[in-house]
């Protein structure tokens, strides 16, 4: 499926709040790796909680469900990569 501006903003508001600002980073970086590390800073800044790597996992496992999307790209090792539209 690809994603489209409606899609997303129809979806969006069924994310949570961390997998949301996981979600913006990835469309602000689409094309381009972004970091586990930045994504979990980034959640952990706007949550006020501690964020752990499974968490993550499971925040994109969430995004990827509920968009119903296949252009988010695991980058083993190092992060996420969605794709430009």
């Amino acid at each position: 499926m690809i994603i489209t501006d409606s899609t997303i903003v129809r979806n969006l508001e069924a994310a949570s709040a961390g997998s949301g600002v996981g979600l913006d980073m990835l469309m602000e970086n689409a094309g381009k790796v972004v970091t586990r590390d930045r994504i979990i800073e980034k959640i952990w800044d706007v949550a006020g909680n501690f964020v752990n790597d499974n968490t993550l996992t499971v925040y994109i496992k969430r995004i990827r469900n509920k968009l119903k999307t296949d252009q988010i790209h695991t980058v083993k090792g190092i992060g996420y990569k969605m794709e430009e539209v």
